[in-house]
């Protein structure tokens, strides 16, 4: 993950590269846990957004810093939007911010995991506590967490049906991204849902800079 011209240390590899005994051995010879490259990669960061949940669990226990950010975004963010959702565990239970948006976009990191299609990481978050961002309706909580029952009961209040996140995602921009392809036709059938031309289009170019965004 490092950029261009970054320096990484040892630690930062062997996390990203997921190997925690090679971890413990570094730390034990006295390697800086919270080192970082110019671009703010640790490696706690490199771990959670390659997904090593044992070098995650061994950084956690050498104090690494849990919100501190690389090109904007904290390992909790980069753990989401990944859909690693056994690191997004560990990092909340460790005390990790999970309102802390991305700098770049002002993406939370539960809105950030269900924008890149990890449905089921969205779900686990909600299920421990992560109150989803303002501007988020619970229309578009159900569509990205395939609650269909809810998200029949909603429509039926017909209250914000087509309202936009903060990253102009709709309830039905949600549910294409997290592929619910019976929630996305749910929305569809219901007449008071509107679908502009570019409606689905720009769910799928938004998860689509997200992947470009996340990747080494």
């Amino acid at each position: 993950h490092q950029q261009f011209g970054d320096k990484a240390t040892a630690l930062m590899d062997a996390a990203e590269y997921g190997h925690p005994e090679v971890v413990r051995v570094l730390l034990a010879a006295e390697a800086k846990v919270n080192a970082h490259t110019g671009h703010g990669y640790t490696a706690l960061i490199n771990a959670a957004s390659e997904g090593h949940a044992k070098a995650v669990q061994v950084l956690i226990a050498a104090k690494a810093h849990l919100n501190a950010r690389a090109d904007g975004a904290t390992a909790l963010a980069y753990a989401a939007a990944n859909g690693h959702t056994d690191v997004v565990r560990l990092l909340l239970a460790a005390g990790a911010r999970a309102t802390l948006p991305m700098a770049r976009t002002g993406c939370a990191p539960i809105a950030c995991a269900a924008q890149t299609g990890h449905g089921d990481t969205a779900r686990a978050m909600l299920a421990l506590g992560v109150t989803p961002p303002s501007g988020t309706t619970r229309l578009m909580v159900a569509a990205f967490s395939k609650d269909h029952p809810q998200l029949r009961r909603l429509l039926k209040r017909k209250k914000r049906l087509d309202a936009r996140d903060g990253q102009g995602f709709t309830a039905l921009m949600y549910a294409v991204a997290v592929g619910d392809d019976a929630g996305v036709q749910m929305l569809l059938d219901w007449p008071d849902v509107q679908m502009p031309g570019d409606m689905v289009i720009h769910a799928q170019s938004q998860t689509l800079y997200w992947l470009d965004f996340l990747k080494p």
